[in-house]
């Protein structure tokens, strides 16, 4: 399946990951999570309508400044996302924290290595 590409005019796509990725204009970066509605769970919908089929979208989860500590800050948000749904229910602390240094390791190594 092909994910569908929003409007972007004017934007840097910054691709992090399958499910994850960065708009950056003049004046922000944008994250962005790739992620499947269904309009059948809407609470205000009738039976009686016409239901749309579940579709993939990007949805924005976050905005920050376009300087080196914004963006890392993007990726540490994509950090935690990402760590959340890979962790399972009843993951101890010491788990999830070293998940999430992990991850961030690595984004912070690639974030100091564009700046050499």
């Amino acid at each position: 399946m092909t994910k569908e590409v929003n409007e972007t005019s004017n934007k840097k796509v910054i691709n992090v990951s399958e499910n994850f990725r960065i708009l950056r204009d003049t004046m922000n970066y944008t994250v962005q999570q790739y992620v499947t509605t269904d309009p059948s769970r809407n609470p205000r919908l009738k039976s009686s309508d016409d239901v749309p089929e579940p579709r993939q979208i990007w949805r924005d989860e976050g905005y920050y400044g376009v300087s080196t500590s914004g963006l890392k800050a993007a990726l540490k948000n994509i950090a935690i996302m990402s760590v959340e749904s890979e962790a399972k229910d009843g993951i101890h602390i010491r788990e999830y924290l070293k998940m999430l240094k992990d991850f961030t390791k690595v984004i912070n190594d690639s974030v100091e290595d564009s700046e050499d």
